[in-house]
């Protein structure tokens, strides 16, 4: 059962993907990262240190960054978001993914 599912863009590493070919889902094992044509990545609660809330520029450049300790994935890892990070953070983190 998913308990989020959103569409967006990405950075990954050096890499951009604009909306809206990133998807992020959230089960209650694992928080998913999909980029078209870049990658999938994958987590349980224990890879991630902390979700964070960012903002690029306003109304445009707003999203959240993963914070883990996956040493075969990237370590820039951002979800960018038309809806409000704040509440997608929180409900990551509610689940027990990161801090």
């Amino acid at each position: 059962m998913k308990l989020l599912e959103e569409v967006g863009g990405a950075r990954v590493g050096l890499k951009n993907a604009s909306w809206p070919f990133a998807r992020l889902t959230m089960s209650k094992k694992e928080l998913r990262l999909r980029v078209k044509l870049i990658g999938r990545f994958r987590f349980r609660p224990e890879d991630i240190d902390e979700v964070e809330v960012i903002r690029f520029l306003p109304v445009i450049g707003k999203g959240i960054r993963i914070h883990h300790h996956k040493e075969d994935y990237p370590k820039r890892l951002i979800f960018w978001t038309l809806n409000d990070p704040k509440g997608i953070a929180e409900r990551i983190r509610g689940a027990g993914f990161g801090g």
